[in-house]
């Protein structure tokens, strides 16, 4: 590492020491997600989970070209475009031509770490294109001029008076330190970008190439608003985040929200397979999925660092790191950070470059075992210190300090010999006399190669005695200690190669046979309460129709005067007649017919969007919406109250029912999981409803069955209108 760079880690980490926001902000973290994910996987049902995911991380990547291939394949057939990159630069010029071919001016992102390492947002500025990041935490960075310090709190750094400051002088608004009142603001002026936008740019959290789906998870809602209204959206996929099987897809999903943010599910999971279809009235007209390599199979090639490549970028390792709690993540000089960045980093952009990112660490082994794959990130930073320590032609690696291994050559030799080690020691203790402070025991400063020691801190002296003196002194010659032997009983000598034993799962047995439907929603309405979903009960449509009356009557539209409600061309809506029911009122109804090229703007003007979920997960109280023509994805979205009118036959236990039911249809190109309104705590962890999404979600749980067939027509079908197009 170049003395520029090695300075600058050191200047960053002591400024990130001083600085109270920060370490307030990164020891709150801790205490929350590390500690929390921790207890998780030590408490969890399940806990071959983990073990199983890892396996199928790396047994994917034997195959990884085909399982590539697949998921394009798949992809194509839904009409989407797949191009594969080499390196930063060639994505680059990808996104660029797409962007120039279709007159793009303005972008907005969803967060991608991806998109940072390629450097896209300098490329699209410099040809004279507006690039606004949409995820609360990155729109503050980037309003700042700042880089990210953590995957999934960005501005952990910044406090709420910073934050007020900064929108005082970029948004125009008087000053608060408020969050909600900031994160309103951020809401109204992200709101118009994420709305008129000519293309949107995300990552890809997880890829599914059995059913060709790319996934993005978000708590916001602005990943699906970036990923909807723009004509245009360019995903960018690292080779490596992909899962062969939907099964597979389920179980890599389970842990990463675990790990990342504590919660069963992020507030959406948006699945994407394609563009839009000709009769569907949203969505964008391209979608282009840019899997990029810079990099990685070079990584893939490589036995000992292979296995990072299973990370699946939760941050749970930054959130127990020793290290990054102190000194956050600016002073990593990259866009990864924390143990992991510490691995990938050096390997991805250089290994002397970056030496000080993986001798930083202290190998406590805390991000093993928090890791939801069990990544041996210790074992991957100590081959890191010794293609240092040797060089690696491999790697391109340099020696990086040759006295350095002269020093540790002679430690070996003091360390293997005790008589050696024992007079160094003895001598040591005269030689520390002179630096020990009489005042308080400690050694207040060392002088040449020692003196960074205590720089900043005293040590502890040598001891006058080390253990084995002590030991050798009180009790080596004692009765009770000498010729001790230790025996065991016939048949119960330890065996090295045994596996403690683990305790059994809980069984949870959530079939039709043995849960009655009424313990099912009440599971349902408990798991709603925490995610903040107001639950409802009808016995008919006709009930269904006085609770969303009420609603309609209670709640003011937060954009305009006017109350305007847009439902899906959904048969379970379709009954519930509302256009009839207001029809002497000031609300307009809209509906969404596949043949209405009017439903973008009615929707953008309707504060209340009511839609008809495929199915409702108890065990997560988290909604399965589909992406038809008469139900596109905006209605659930872009109003300020979603209200969603499931039947009680459409409720299910788990997550692992509905990708069961899912993989007995014919999945469409997009649909979504949603659980609960949109939210964030990207300021001082203060939590807000209605970062982009809707603030509110209303769940109505109809015990009435569905028509038979032959009723089950769109209102397009029978030729009813909405109460503003009769």
């Amino acid at each position: 590492m170049g003395e520029k760079t090695r300075s600058l880690y050191s200047e960053k980490a002591k400024q990130a020491l001083e600085s109270q926001p920060l370490q307030k902000g990164l020891t709150g973290l801790q205490d929350r997600f590390g500690k929390g994910a921790v207890k998780y996987w030590r408490n969890m049902e399940d806990p071959g989970k983990r073990d199983r995911v890892k396996k199928s991380r790396m047994e994917s990547f034997a195959g990884l070209d085909t399982i590539l291939a697949q998921l394009a394949s798949n992809i194509r057939k839904r009409g989407g475009h797949v191009h594969f990159a080499g390196d930063g630069q060639e994505a680059i010029d990808c996104a660029l031509e797409i962007a120039r071919r279709n007159g793009v001016r303005s972008v907005v992102k969803g967060k991608s770490m991806l998109s940072m390492e390629i450097n896209i947002d300098q490329a699209l500025e410099q040809d004279g294109i507006e690039v606004v990041e949409t995820d609360l935490g990155e729109y503050i960075v980037q309003l700042a001029q700042q880089q990210p310090s953590h995957i999934i709190a960005p501005c952990i750094h910044l406090d709420r008076n910073d934050i007020g400051e900064l929108f005082a002088e970029k948004l125009g608004i008087d000053y608060t330190d408020d969050p909600p009142s900031l994160t309103m603001a951020a809401r109204k002026a992200l709101r118009e970008k994420l709305l008129n936008a000519d293309m949107g740019i995300t990552g890809c959290n997880l890829a599914c190439a059995e059913t060709g789906h790319i996934s993005l998870v978000s708590n916001e809602g602005n990943i699906r608003m970036a990923t909807t209204m723009p004509k245009i959206h360019v995903a960018f996929m690292g080779m490596e985040r992909v899962a062969p099987t939907f099964e597979e897809h389920r179980e890599t999903l389970e842990l990463l929200v675990r790990a990342a943010t504590q919660q069963p599910l992020s507030t959406y999971v948006s699945f994407i397979g394609g563009p839009a279809g000709e009769d569907d009235p949203d969505g964008p007209e391209e979608f282009h999925l840019i899997i990029i390599d810079n990099g990685r199979s070079k990584i893939l090639a490589s036995p000992e660092f292979r296995e990072v490549l299973a990370c699946i970028r939760c941050g749970a390792c930054l959130n127990v790191c020793p290290v990054y709690g102190k000194i956050g993540g600016h002073a990593y000089n990259s866009t990864y950070c924390g143990p992991i960045g510490a691995v990938i980093t050096p390997l991805l952009s250089g290994v002397n470059e970056h030496a000080d990112l993986c001798k930083g660490e202290t190998l406590c082994g805390a991000c093993l075992d928090v890791c939801p794959v069990k990544n041996d990130l210790p074992r991957m930073l100590s081959e890191l210190r010794y293609t240092l320590a040797y060089g690696s032609n491999r790697w391109n690696v340099r020696q990086h300090n040759v006295r350095e291994s002269y020093i540790f050559t002679g430690w070996q030799l003091v360390v293997t010999s005790s008589f050696i080690y024992r007079s160094l020691i003895r001598l040591a203790r005269l030689i520390q006399r002179p630096f020990t402070s009489k005042k308080n025991g400690m050694v207040r400063t060392l002088g040449g190669l020692a003196r960074g020691w205590t720089d900043t801190r005293d040590l502890q002296p040598i001891a006058r005695q080390t253990f084995g003196e002590i030991w050798k002194e009180k009790y080596a010659d004692t009765p009770e200690t000498a010729g001790v032997a230790v025996h065991h009983a016939a048949g119960s000598e330890p065996d090295p190669g045994r596996q403690p034993q683990q305790p059994e799962p809980v069984a949870r047995d959530y079939s039709e046979n043995s849960v009655d439907p009424l313990p099912l929603l009440e599971i349902l309405k408990e798991n709603a309460a925490n995610q903040n979903i107001s639950v409802h009960s009808a016995a008919s449509y006709t009930e269904t129709v006085d609770i969303i009356v009420e609603l309609v009557r209670t709640k003011d539209p937060e954009f305009s005067h006017n109350k305007h409600i847009v439902l899906h061309d959904h048969p379970d809506l379709n009954r519930l007649r509302l256009w009839k029911k207001f029809n002497r009122e000031a609300v307009t109804v809209h509906t969404t017919f596949a043949s209405d090229k009017e439903v973008r703007a009615k929707t953008g003007e309707s504060f209340i969007g009511i839609t008809a979920p495929s199915y409702c997960i108890a065990e997560s109280a988290t909604l399965v919406q589909l992406t038809s023509p008469g139900c596109p994805r905006s209605t659930s979205l872009v109003p300020s109250i979603h209200i969603a009118v499931v039947r009680k036959d459409n409720v299910v236990a788990t997550l692992k029912d509905a990708y069961d039911l899912l993989g007995t249809k014919k999945i469409p190109d997009s649909f979504v999981f949603i659980t609960g309104p949109s939210k964030t705590a990207d300021i001082e962890a203060h939590l807000v409803h209605g970062a982009h999404g809707p603030r509110e979600l209303h769940l109505i749980v109809v015990g009435e069955p569905a028509l038979p067939d032959q009723g089950e027509e769109s209102l397009a079908a029978t030729g009813q209108q909405s109460k503003t197009d009769q």
